[in-house]
């Protein structure tokens, strides 16, 4: 069985997360596609990172988006503009979470 193609995407340039690759693009920034193990793992540093900065400033300045992942593997995407939205897996099982809206970049 051949192994799967994958790539490393980032979104901050903090965390970085293997991926299968797709050739899917917005306005030049990748579309990548999350198992729903690594959604989770993505709400959790999503959520250590709002929480660093909301330490750091004032609350009305913490208007970013924000992903939770429930107990039942409910992923659902939070943000100020569009209120809460659930993420249904595509057809290949993966959830593109912020594709289409965030900025995510392959990591070379």
């Amino acid at each position: 069985m051949a192994s799967r193609r994958t790539m490393r995407v980032t979104l901050d340039g903090t965390h970085e997360y293997e991926v299968p690759h797709n050739d899917l693009s917005w306005n030049g920034f990748a579309v990548p596609g999350f198992t729903l193990a690594q959604a989770r793992q993505l709400a959790h540093d999503i959520d250590a990172e709002l929480t660093a900065t909301a330490a750091a400033q004032p609350p009305h300045l913490n208007e970013n988006d924000t992903l939770t992942v429930d107990a039942h593997g409910t992923v659902t995407l939070h943000t100020s503009a569009d209120g809460s939205t659930i993420l249904e897996p595509h057809t290949d099982g993966l959830y593109y979470i912020g594709g289409f809206r965030w900025s995510w970049s392959i990591v070379d």
